[in-house]
């Protein structure tokens, strides 16, 4: 079955953004106060609307009502917050980036085969939105969806630095995603032809001990996302070199 909230999740994986999706609105707001670090990006929802469309007794298709907000955490620290600047010097210094994000995930939901967008996405921009120190960009959206389709494979996970690196072992480590496991591949090479790990089902972690290394050697690794409907493109490569 379908999730569509899984598959917004997916999309700000990709974007490298934090995924907020409260079950009333204000959760959201509070999650952006409370949690967010300085700089850090986030894709936000309302909860769905929904409304469903029948033959014969039986739900054809979903629509659904939301509002989507991607946004950073700015200024912490009230450094700017003093200046004497015109809306206009504020949009070009902190809503530029956020409009470009908020376009390229319109133009990915475009092209999507999972969901189709109805009517007119309707984009708005707000200066510190929910506190002063976050600024968002809000889409009102509605789009559509088969709840019998499956979401698609999960997107790439990004793989961070080794660590616990000794002369024989050392920590793979992977950014965490909605999945349902991770392969993981080791290597003396970049391009992956002489693996010392190939295809580790690593279950549903985030990091794997590697053991049985050699010394003073230098070794790079690369993991893949999967669930049941398939499994990601690899993700970036590491490199780690034992003592």
């Amino acid at each position: 079955m379908f999730d569509p909230v899984l598959f917004f999740e997916n999309i700000a994986t990709a974007q490298s953004l934090r995924f907020i999706y409260g079950a009333k609105p204000f959760q959201n707001w509070e999650i952006t106060q409370r949690e967010l670090d300085s700089g850090e990006g986030f894709l936000g929802m309302f909860p769905f609307r929904e409304g469903g469309t029948t033959d014969n007794g039986s739900i054809t298709s979903w629509e659904v009502s939301t509002v989507l907000w991607v946004g950073r955490k700015f200024d912490p620290a009230g450094t700017y917050s003093s200046l004497d600047e015109t809306e206009k010097q504020k949009y070009d210094r902190r809503l530029k980036y956020l409009r470009a994000l908020m376009e390229a995930i319109l133009q990915s939901l475009c092209g999507s085969t999972e969901i189709e967008v109805v009517g007119r996405p309707e984009i708005f921009r707000e200066l510190n939105k929910f506190d002063e120190n976050t600024d968002v960009i809000g889409c009102n959206l509605s789009f559509t969806y088969n709840p019998d389709e499956e979401n698609s494979a999960p997107p790439a996970p990004v793989a961070i630095a080794a660590s616990s690196i000794t002369a024989t072992q050392f920590v793979a480590n992977w950014n965490k995603l909605q999945a349902d496991g991770y392969y993981l591949d080791v290597a003396t090479d970049t391009a992956f032809t002489s693996l010392v790990v190939d295809d580790l089902d690593c279950g549903n972690h985030e990091y794997s001990l590697v053991t049985g290394l050699t010394t003073g050697t230098t070794y790079y690794y690369r993991v893949r996302a999967y669930n049941s409907t398939g499994t990601s493109g690899n993700s970036n490569t590491i490199t780690a070199v034992t003592l």
